[in-house]
Protein backbone atom coordinates (compact mmCIF):
# COMPACT_ATOMS: atom_id res chain seq x y z
CA UNK A 1 0.00 0.00 0.00
CA UNK A 2 2.89 2.70 0.81
CA UNK A 3 4.42 1.67 -2.31
CA UNK A 4 1.39 2.17 -4.55
CA UNK A 5 1.22 5.58 -2.39
CA UNK A 6 4.70 6.99 -3.23
CA UNK A 7 4.44 6.17 -6.82
CA UNK A 8 1.18 8.01 -6.78
CA UNK A 9 2.82 11.02 -5.26
CA UNK A 10 5.92 11.29 -7.54
CA UNK A 11 3.36 10.78 -10.44
CA UNK A 12 1.76 13.72 -9.60
CA UNK A 13 4.75 15.60 -8.73
CA UNK A 14 5.97 14.88 -12.24
CA UNK A 15 2.51 15.74 -14.22
CA UNK A 16 1.31 18.71 -11.91
CA UNK A 17 4.21 21.04 -13.39
CA UNK A 18 3.40 19.78 -16.71
CA UNK A 19 -0.98 20.71 -16.32
CA UNK A 20 0.02 24.38 -14.51
CA UNK A 21 2.73 24.88 -17.45
CA UNK A 22 -0.05 23.88 -20.43
CA UNK A 23 -2.81 26.06 -18.28
CA UNK A 24 -1.03 28.99 -17.46
CA UNK A 25 1.73 29.13 -19.82
CA UNK A 26 2.45 30.32 -23.02
CA UNK A 27 -0.10 28.84 -26.04
CA UNK A 28 1.37 26.15 -27.80
CA UNK A 29 2.00 26.73 -31.12
CA UNK A 30 1.22 23.39 -33.99
CA UNK A 31 1.74 24.63 -36.42
CA UNK A 32 3.26 28.06 -38.20
CA UNK A 33 1.24 29.94 -41.06
CA UNK A 34 2.83 30.45 -44.33
CA UNK A 35 1.43 33.88 -45.80
CA UNK A 36 -0.66 32.84 -48.49
CA UNK A 37 1.19 35.73 -50.65
CA UNK A 38 4.23 33.41 -50.83
CA UNK A 39 5.71 32.94 -54.14
CA UNK A 40 6.94 29.94 -52.77
CA UNK A 41 5.52 26.73 -54.71
CA UNK A 42 5.66 23.76 -51.79
CA UNK A 43 6.81 20.73 -52.16
CA UNK A 44 6.78 18.76 -55.79
CA UNK A 45 7.32 15.44 -56.43
CA UNK A 46 8.75 14.32 -59.62
CA UNK A 47 9.32 11.01 -61.44
CA UNK A 48 12.36 11.64 -63.20
CA UNK A 49 12.71 7.82 -64.54
CA UNK A 50 11.21 4.50 -63.26
CA UNK A 51 13.97 4.19 -60.89
CA UNK A 52 13.92 7.83 -59.15
CA UNK A 53 11.87 10.24 -57.98
CA UNK A 54 12.82 13.73 -56.84
CA UNK A 55 11.69 15.94 -53.54
CA UNK A 56 12.05 20.07 -54.89
CA UNK A 57 11.06 22.68 -52.10
CA UNK A 58 12.94 25.31 -54.26
CA UNK A 59 15.39 25.13 -52.00
CA UNK A 60 17.03 21.24 -51.86
CA UNK A 61 16.11 18.66 -53.98
CA UNK A 62 16.51 15.05 -53.02
CA UNK A 63 16.70 12.23 -55.36
CA UNK A 64 15.34 8.78 -54.19
CA UNK A 65 15.80 5.47 -55.90
CA UNK A 66 12.30 3.39 -56.20
CA UNK A 67 11.37 1.12 -54.78
CA UNK A 68 14.13 0.76 -52.27
CA UNK A 69 14.23 4.59 -51.03
CA UNK A 70 17.44 4.87 -51.27
CA UNK A 71 19.03 8.58 -50.98
CA UNK A 72 20.95 8.75 -54.90
CA UNK A 73 21.03 12.72 -54.51
CA UNK A 74 20.93 16.16 -52.82
CA UNK A 75 20.93 19.66 -54.90
CA UNK A 76 21.60 22.12 -53.00
CA UNK A 77 23.31 25.71 -53.23
CA UNK A 78 23.99 25.09 -57.02
CA UNK A 79 26.06 22.09 -55.91
CA UNK A 80 24.74 19.20 -58.28
CA UNK A 81 25.40 16.68 -55.56
CA UNK A 82 26.21 17.07 -52.16
CA UNK A 83 26.55 13.29 -51.65
CA UNK A 84 29.76 11.07 -52.44
CA UNK A 85 29.31 10.43 -55.89
CA UNK A 86 32.49 7.90 -56.02
CA UNK A 87 30.09 5.28 -53.95
CA UNK A 88 27.65 3.11 -55.69
CA UNK A 89 24.21 4.74 -55.64
CA UNK A 90 23.42 2.13 -52.78
CA UNK A 91 25.77 4.03 -50.43
CA UNK A 92 25.61 7.33 -50.88
CA UNK A 93 22.47 8.11 -47.67
CA UNK A 94 19.73 5.93 -47.16
CA UNK A 95 16.11 6.47 -46.61
CA UNK A 96 15.08 4.09 -43.64
CA UNK A 97 11.33 3.31 -44.68
CA UNK A 98 9.05 0.35 -43.07
CA UNK A 99 6.91 -1.58 -45.12
CA UNK A 100 4.93 -4.42 -46.14
CA UNK A 101 2.66 -6.10 -48.47
CA UNK A 102 -1.02 -7.11 -46.79
CA UNK A 103 -1.21 -10.80 -45.35
CA UNK A 104 3.17 -10.67 -45.59
CA UNK A 105 5.96 -9.67 -43.11
CA UNK A 106 7.20 -6.44 -42.41
CA UNK A 107 10.01 -5.50 -44.09
CA UNK A 108 12.70 -2.35 -43.34
CA UNK A 109 14.79 -0.67 -46.02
Amino acid sequence: MKYSSFILGLLACIWLPNLLQVSFGSPLISHRRIPSNSSSPGVQLHEKDPQHVVIDNGIVQVTLSKPYGFVTGIKYNNIENVLESKNTEENRGYWDVVWYKPGEKENID
